[in-house]
């Protein structure tokens, strides 16, 4: 059986959480949170009652996509019965679902996602998991990303609608010293192309003039903290 690949956590993923974990099934889409109407995870528990009345009395369940049917593989109803076992007594979790069965969730328990591990092992494709001296001091700073290297730059700004683009892209342009874009992104900006747009500054005086520059918009900014200068930062930690 293939282990699932271990990932390490950077920053929090949705400025919340510090653990996540990936899984393909096929029934990912009966955890989608819309179907509950109000009441948690119920669309997933009538459709397991659903499979499993089913595989009773017609031995199997298709699965329909793309013009195509497939019978469902016991295991995967078997795992997302446990997977739903787990997450009913659990309220410290968010899903995402992709295409339908590209399942993906994430918590601050960590021991929920150690055992979402051990009862999916034939569909958990991956998961991240962090130190406990970086998961502290990423809980305390919400926008704050780690790096394996020291950087010369202090802040990833991500660019947002209602943006100059033109007027950023002549900005870094010139002052290629002081800021660091892909040449994509700059050819991008200079057509006012923003959205999912990113660059990279030097200090917190630089993303003032960024700023000024900017011409509007709200821009997300993370700060990039080496993973060796953790202690040397006080933002409440011990």
């Amino acid at each position: 059986m293939k282990l699932p690949k271990r990932n390490l956590t950077t920053k929090l993923h949705y400025r919340k959480y510090l653990y996540k974990v990936n899984l393909y099934t096929e029934l990912g889409f009966i955890f989608r949170a819309e179907f509950d109407r109000g009441v948690r995870l119920s669309y997933a528990a009538t459709k397991l009652d659903e499979i499993r009345t089913t595989l009773k009395d017609r031995g199997e369940y298709l699965i329909l996509r793309f013009r195509t049917s497939f019978a469902l593989s016991e295991v995967q109803f078997k795992e997302a019965e446990k997977l739903y076992n787990l997450l009913i007594d659990s309220d410290d979790y968010k899903i995402r679902i992709e295409r339908g069965y590209n399942l993906w969730i994430y918590s601050n328990t960590k021991s929920l996602i150690d055992d979402i591990i051990k009862v999916s092992p034939e569909t958990v494709i991956s998961y991240w998991d962090v130190e406990d001296d970086i998961a502290k001091f990423l809980s305390n700073n919400t926008n704050t990303v780690i790096v394996d290297k020291p950087t010369d730059y202090e802040y990833k700004v991500y660019l947002t609608q209602g943006s100059n683009g033109p007027a950023i892209a002549r900005w870094l342009e010139n002052n290629t010293d002081k800021s660091r874009v892909g040449e994509k992104t700059l050819n991008d900006l200079k057509n006012d192309w923003i959205y999912g747009q990113y660059c990279y500054v030097k200090d917190s005086k630089v993303l003032l003039m960024y700023q000024l520059v900017s011409g509007g918009g709200n821009p997300r900014v993370e700060k990039l903290v080496y993973s060796g200068d953790i202690d040397k930062y006080n933002y409440g930690t011990e």
